[in-house]
């Protein structure tokens, strides 16, 4: 289990509100996606998304939680890290923005992952920070070189492209 979930008892979850409530199960979301066993860990995705970004509105936990989706994220041991990239990049659309624009500079290396849903959507997610063009323009433009037919998913600045998630665009609407 990643070291950076060892933190989350050290928020109130409790005083944070969520989607449906407060945050309370969103610990529990994380440590399920953490263990990787399907169908609990894809339950727990879908959940966790509904939790912090729920039809487009960013809740109280939504900030507290980016740390710990950005470790899973960097962490390729983790089930449903494609998914995880693309609510980070969804979040990255919204008010919760600068939570994510302060991890940008380690999210970067996820365009080079293994995994092609992972860059695909990292893509996407980075293509929100245009403050950071500078360091992430010339590794955008190194992947659709790597990967001729990624340019033409529309996934970066600007694109449209759907998830895995039914009924979530990624971009653009």
């Amino acid at each position: 289990m990643p070291a950076v979930l060892t933190d989350l008892d050290a928020i109130d979850w409790v005083a944070l509100g969520s989607a449906t409530g407060t945050a309370t199960r969103v610990p529990a979301m994380l440590r399920t996606i953490v263990a990787g066993v399907d169908p609990a860990a894809s339950t727990a995705v879908e959940e966790l998304f509904n939790e912090l970004y729920h039809q487009e509105t960013v809740w109280a936990c939504t900030g507290p939680a980016v740390p710990f989706l950005v470790e899973l994220v960097l962490e390729p041991s983790v089930s449903h890290r494609a998914t995880l990239t693309y609510l980070l990049g969804s979040l990255s659309r919204s008010s919760a923005t600068e939570a994510v624009d302060a991890h940008v500079p380690r999210l970067v290396g996820l365009l080079a992952d293994s995994d092609a849903g992972v860059r695909e959507y990292a893509a996407y997610l980075l293509g929100r920070h245009a403050n950071h063009t500078e360091r992430t323009l010339p590794m955008l433009l190194q992947r659709w070189s790597d990967e001729p037919e990624a340019a033409g998913t529309g996934v970066g600045p600007g694109g449209s492209r759907r998830a895995g998630l039914p009924g979530r665009p990624v971009a653009g609407r």
